[in-house]
């Protein structure tokens, strides 16, 4: 059984992509997706929408993205209402990255280098390409307690970029978030007000 994670209706026009991508970018963020599945769901649903604008006979000007889970696996899809491309599937599997650079042509090539697995149905009422996305590598979550927000910023712009933070300047809020959620590790400062790293420690234990 499929669930929706996030799904979004867009105006498909060559003014629009960058809206589109800027949309992708801000929900990945909320998703905690890693920075390189970011960066290829941008650019797969840069070019896709482009070829779907050159190249269908009809061109969409509605589209619909979606991301999904089901089972273990991630998937994105995208919805267009323009008329069917009855080539598509044929050749995205075909396509192939040049051996050498060129300036255009490599729409089709970049998406089936970027997300190979890939399934397009025709429908009625609208035409669906649904992309199974490589599994991400869980980032270990780490919480972080210090009354210094210098210190928690200088901590967290050593860490952000390899781990999932928590942040807080009290050790009390750490204490109500620490009874509802998971983390791998705690760094906690040692003088801190009302409770100490000490006395904090305690209670975590």
């Amino acid at each position: 059984m499929s669930q929706l994670l996030f799904q979004r209706q867009f105006t498909l026009s060559y003014d629009n992509l960058k809206s589109i991508r800027k949309v992708l970018a801000d929900k990945a963020s909320v998703m905690d997706l890693s920075s390189e599945l970011t960066q290829n769901l941008k650019l797969v649903c840069s070019e896709y929408c482009t070829n779907l604008l050159d190249h269908q006979a009809e061109p969409a000007n509605r589209i619909s993205i979606s991301y999904e889970r089901s089972g273990h696996h991630h998937y994105l899809a995208i919805e267009d209402n323009g008329s069917a491309w009855l080539e598509l599937e044929e050749q995205l599997q075909s396509a192939e990255l040049p051996s050498c650079e060129v300036e255009n042509g490599m729409g089709l090539a970049l998406i089936r280098a970027t997300f190979p697995d890939f399934n397009y149905r025709i429908t009625p009422s609208h035409n669906r390409i649904r992309f199974r996305l490589p599994r991400q590598t869980t980032r270990k979550q780490i919480l972080i307690v210090d009354d210094s927000s210098s210190q928690l910023a200088l901590l967290a712009s050593f860490l952000e970029p390899d781990y999932q933070l928590a942040l807080f300047s009290q050790a009390s809020e750490a204490l109500v978030w620490l009874a509802k959620n998971h983390c791998d590790l705690v760094l906690a400062d040692l003088h801190m007000p009302n409770i100490n790293g000490f006395d904090f420690r305690n209670k975590v234990a």
